[in-house]
């Protein structure tokens, strides 16, 4: 349930009729944009909240356009610190969205009231980044993050709200500025002084910096209680803590470039500022009962910690340490040796292993930190089919470098294909256990229809990621199904779309050999590349004042006399660094099991 905004108006008595199986309860908030009501969804008998269109906007068609084009793609956003929206549809009043209610505060309610600690607000903001990157990902930007808008239930869990009223918002104000200049009193709905100073200019023509900008206010207004100065500036003298102010001063820089490039870079920076002091204090006893909480690795973040398994950014050698990614699964002896057998390996595509060990019930594997994210994160949106191929191109060389080696990955996914800062992929998980097998709902689309953990196997998953990827959804059932969503994309080679089949097809006609996959794709990349290069040098260039086209001639590049002698010394430096570290992190994994 998103929260009201701060200068929401007052709700009014008037109830609109119910519509769309949903009875709607009370109003919650009543903005220049939208109405936000409580509701119960009959059929489920569960509590929703319904954000309606204001009357005032129906007649202006894009704005209705608008609102509903961004309900489909937002419908996609599953996230645990997103508010979830659920359905869609129109209504005597205009259209809708149904979203999941959050029975809690917002941010803005518990720092008004003083009920936070430092270090609770910097969890929830925490949260709500991780959130925010999420959509970042999959090139959302919310365009209207304030503390109104991160929301906290009951249970602890922060969701962050308005993503879809607040990415049209953006348009309506534009255009009632155009019409009323800018003293509107809409321009401002409470957000101006979390705003980027670029959206105040241009509301639409801002990327993800634009909500860097807004975490860093909200940040400020964390540890000082007070928004920012004039201009961004952040407030001078010990209100701001050494290891936070440079954070800080970049989330607020002008112009955005100079900013982190989205919500992941800015959480990165906060996590290894913190260094772990935004843990509460029962998840931080579940990570120290594991295995972390002494010796030369220093807990900086939970990522993932259940049941079954527990992921950990820990960080060894101290300040300025490398970060190293500890997963800790049940014990599965086939897991653990294939483990063991990747950890001897290494290759540019796959997340590399420094060191394997037992102990308990349990095995753990200290990896290296592939800050991207996941595939899975990426998924909201069809991709480019350049993006596919390049994706592909780099999971087929993993897999064929495993498979020489005797290797399956046995339940290859969107969630194991991570990727580096600088937005490379790679593989991870090899030979881990399907968690969701049995568990009612949860089945495998990326399994062939022979089933098992083969190569072939391997092949089709990547088939299925590569269709998910072109599509933002996983393949139909039906082979000519697959073949006939194929056919839609246009804008896709006629080669693509023959590998994506080739690896889809049955198992006796499928692709035998990743190494065959991965040079089709480069073969494929290198096509397109050449071809669009050998367009650009065709077209002539106009002449600078206006005069006929010419066509221009790069000269030739000047011999160059290399020595090999300083690099072959470098190239020995980097060797002995590599074999230093390995032993550094071999001799604490030792200590830590011995403990």
């Amino acid at each position: 349930m998103p929260g009201p905004e701060q200068n929401a108006e007052p709700p009014v008595a008037e109830q609109p009729p119910s519509f769309g199986g949903l009875r709607l309860i009370r109003q919650l908030a009543r903005g220049g944009f939208a109405e936000v009501w409580e509701a119960e969804q009959i059929s489920l008998g569960r509590r929703v909240a319904v954000k309606i269109l204001r009357p005032e906007l129906l007649e202006q068609a894009q704005m209705v356009q608008l609102f509903e084009q961004e309900a489909r793609v937002l419908a996609r956003l599953n996230h645990p610190n997103v508010v979830q929206v659920i359905d869609r549809g129109a209504s005597p009043r205009g259209p809708y969205f149904v979203m999941e209610f959050v029975d809690g505060p917002t941010l803005q309610e518990l720092l008004s009231q003083g009920a936070l600690d430092r270090e609770r607000a910097l969890t929830i903001l925490m949260q709500a980044a991780r959130g925010l990157a999420y959509a970042h990902r999959n090139r959302v930007v919310h365009r209207d993050v304030k503390p109104a808008n991160i929301l906290i239930a009951r249970t602890g869990q922060v969701k962050i709200g308005d993503f879809g009223i607040a990415t049209v918002r953006a348009a309506v104000d534009q255009k009632i500025a155009e019409d009323t200049g800018p003293t509107s009193k809409t321009m401002a709905l409470g957000t101006r002084a979390f705003m980027a100073p670029e959206q105040r200019q241009a509301f639409d023509a801002v990327g993800p910096q634009a909500d860097v900008y807004s975490l860093g206010v909200i940040l400020h207004r964390i540890v000082t209680g007070k928004l920012p100065r004039a201009g961004g500036r952040p407030l001078e003298g010990p209100a701001i803590p050494d290891n936070l102010r440079p954070i800080i001063e970049r989330a607020l820089a002008q112009p955005a470039e100079a900013r982190y490039a989205d919500a992941g870079a800015f959480r990165e920076a906060l996590v290894t500022a913190l260094e772990g002091r935004h843990i509460e204090d029962p998840v931080r006893a579940g990570a120290n009962s594991t295995f972390v909480g002494a010796g030369r690795f220093e807990l900086l973040d939970v990522i993932r910690q259940d049941s079954r398994r527990s992921v950990y950014l820990v960080r060894r050698g101290g300040e300025g340490g490398e970060r190293i990614v500890v997963k800790r699964y049940l014990r599965d002896a086939a897991a653990l040796a294939t483990a063991r057998e990747l950890a001897r390996l290494e290759h540019p595509g796959i997340v590399r292993i420094h060191a394997v060990g037992e102990r308990d019930d349990s095995f753990i594997m200290l990896m290296e930190h592939m800050p991207g994210g996941d595939l899975r994160e990426r998924l909201v949106r069809p991709h480019r089919w350049a993006d596919v191929a390049r994706v592909g191109r780099a999971v087929a060389g993993a897999l064929a470098f495993v498979h020489r080696h005797g290797i399956v990955h046995g339940n290859l996914r969107p969630s194991n294909v991570l990727f580096d800062d600088a937005g490379h992929p790679r593989v991870a998980d090899f030979g881990l256990p399907e968690h969701y097998v049995g568990e009612p709902g949860k089945a495998n689309w990326y399994a062939p229809p022979e089933g098992g953990r083969s190569v072939a196997a391997d092949l089709y998953a990547l088939g299925a990621i590569l269709f998910e990827m072109l599509f933002a959804q996983v393949p139909p059932a039906t082979p000519a199904e697959q073949h006939a969503m194929l056919a839609r994309r246009h804008d896709v080679p006629p080669g693509l779309i023959e590998i994506v089949r080739h690896l889809l097809a049955p198992k006796e006609t499928r692709y035998a050999a990743a190494e065959r996959v991965e040079a089709d794709l480069a073969a494929l990349l290198a096509g397109e590349t050449a071809r669009a290069a050998q367009d650009a040098a065709a077209a002539p260039l106009p002449r600078p004042n206006g005069g006929p086209p010419t066509q221009t001639f790069a000269p030739a590049a000047p011999l160059v006399r290399v020595s090999y002698g300083p690099a072959l010394l470098g190239l020995a430096g980097l060797i002995l660094a590599w074999l230093l570290q390995m032993r550094f992190v071999q001799d604490a994994l030792s200590d830590l099991f011995s403990r």
